[in-house]
């Protein structure tokens, strides 16, 4: 029986999370898009348009991770996890099927608008996906409870990064440079296939233990005890995402129009062949994150990869002019440049938001945390270009160099803020705050008897509390205490 409840656990996990390789994917494809409507609509593809169509995505993302924040809190995870799959599927179709009045302004016009939309399913993957694995997580009774979400989110993220890189190289060998609108129509449709099956496996999961246990569901949640208790947390967490956004996303969408400008001859095919190759950096530094984070927790971890990154920038800032000269020796250094911030806050950002509040607020803590995160990336999106063009534009020296200045001087303070500020979370911080909250609120004089899904009938068996305040005034407090109690004991595992 425990086993079964553990593999149970486990399949639950991955069905929240692997929706994250589509947000990888999808982000991934920008950076393709940008090179490739360059190319082909050099005209009606203005600086302008280039800055909206890597931006419009994060704006919905901010929609959705808000949105879906609350509705996992207070309508289920199931449910939010369905939706956010359902915005998946059909817009990634719509996106790849871009058209308006037969003009290449009507079809980069339609495509900003379906990427929005887009843009709010990939939103509501993060809480409701990484609210589902930190909970399910904690129903194993391995200790690896760390690397098991890392390896659900954000190396399902990189994943979808390399894949998306690594699939328009092979495009592009096939179809060739005279094809490239081909090519970016099948990258977005290939978007909808992943969501599609996990659209399936979402309907037939059901809730995390921790959801039925502690879920404010049916009634109202106390914000205000909430955010006396949870602001600092907020504040601190939400700006190092914030900041590493800022930074990952825009440098991966900027690699393939940095690279184009210092090797002026690479083709199309070799510029995706290296994106994929430093793509599969994010995936080392993802991997080594994960084990590392085990060990020497997720704020520790976190503050020594963005070190690292702050370091590296300025380094590669300095050398630009002889790294210019040798485009290998630049893309490794990239590469590494990258890694480090999946080590640190790539891995642990969303492990941190995830697990540093209790069940009752998770998805609303955790969606305004990634939602800052993503309006960084949106912020840095639409502002590396200009940054670019500050500092002299892509056909100088300076104008490379600019953001890797301002990169790793942000990565240096982002580290900072990590040690000092964020707090320290073991393998089992679910359950310890869930636990301490619930108590804390007692302490303020809060009626927790009413939290969960489910009430015990004078029967024995358990009913589903329902909407009306009626069938929620039928709790008796004494078999809510009761029911608590035995959650651990041999007759209450009878029952399950």
């Amino acid at each position: 029986m425990k086993k079964l409840a553990q593999q149970k656990s486990l399949l639950q996990a991955i069905v929240g999370g692997v929706g994250l390789f589509s947000d990888g994917y999808l982000n991934g494809v920008s950076g393709v898009l940008t090179t490739i409507m360059g190319n082909i609509y050099p005209v009606e593809y203005t600086i302008q348009k280039k800055s909206l169509l890597n931006s419009m995505i994060f704006v919905g993302n901010v929609l959705g991770m808000l949105v879906f924040g609350y509705m996992c809190d207070k309508s289920g995870r199931k449910i939010s996890l369905i939706l956010a799959s359902s915005f998946l599927v059909v817009f990634s179709i719509l996106s790849s099927a871009a058209y308006f009045k037969g003009t290449n302004d009507g079809i980069i016009g339609s495509l900003i608008v379906y990427r929005f939309f887009l843009g709010i399913g990939i939103g509501g993957e993060y809480p409701a996906g990484s609210t589902t694995i930190s909970e399910s997580a904690q129903e194993m009774s391995i200790k690896r409870k760390h690397s098991i979400f890392i390896f659900l989110t954000d190396f399902m993220i990189c994943m979808g990064f390399m894949i998306a890189a690594f699939v328009a190289y092979i495009l592009t060998l096939i179809f060739t440079e005279k094809r490239q609108e081909v090519i970016w129509r099948i990258l977005l449709a290939l978007g909808a296939i992943c969501p599609f099956f996990l659209l399936i496996a979402r309907l037939k999961m059901g809730e995390p233990d921790a959801y039925k246990n502690y879920a404010m569901k049916k009634v109202n949640i106390p914000y205000k005890l909430v955010i006396r208790k949870y602001y600092k947390r907020l504040i601190f967490i939400s700006l190092v995402w914030f900041i590493y956004n800022f930074t990952a996303y825009s440098f991966g969408i900027y690699f393939s129009p940095l690279l184009q400008s210092i090797n002026r001859q690479m083709s199309l095919a070799q510029i995706f062949g290296w994106t994929t190759f430093i793509y599969l950096f994010y995936i080392i530094g993802s991997f080594i994150g994960a084990f590392m984070t085990d060990y020497f927790e997720p704020k520790n971890v976190l503050a020594f990869g963005v070190f690292l990154q702050g370091i590296f920038g300025f380094l590669m800032a300095g050398l630009y002019l002889k790294l210019k000269d040798s485009v290998i020796a630049f893309i490794i250094l990239y590469a590494l440049f990258m890694a480090f911030g999946e080590i640190g806050p790539g891995d642990n950002i969303g492990n941190i938001s995830a697990k540093a509040s209790p069940t009752p607020i998770r998805g609303q803590f955790y969606g305004i945390c990634a939602a800052s995160g993503k309006i960084g990336a949106f912020v840095g999106s639409y502002a590396f270009n200009y940054i670019i063009e500050r500092f002299g534009g892509s056909e100088s020296e300076n104008g490379n160099k600019g953001p890797f200045f301002i990169g790793s001087a942000l990565a240096i303070i982002s580290g900072i803020i990590s040690f000092f500020f964020i707090p320290k979370l073991s393998h089992d911080c679910v359950r310890e705050e869930n636990e301490h909250f619930k108590i804390w609120l007692q302490e303020q004089g809060y009626d927790t008897s009413k939290m969960g899904l489910y009430f015990p009938h004078s029967n024995g068996d358990l009913k589903e509390i329902e909407n009306s305040e009626a069938d929620i005034e039928k709790i008796d407090t004494e078999k809510v205490d009761y029911f608590e109690s035995a959650q651990d004991s041999k007759d209450y595992e009878k029952k399950e």
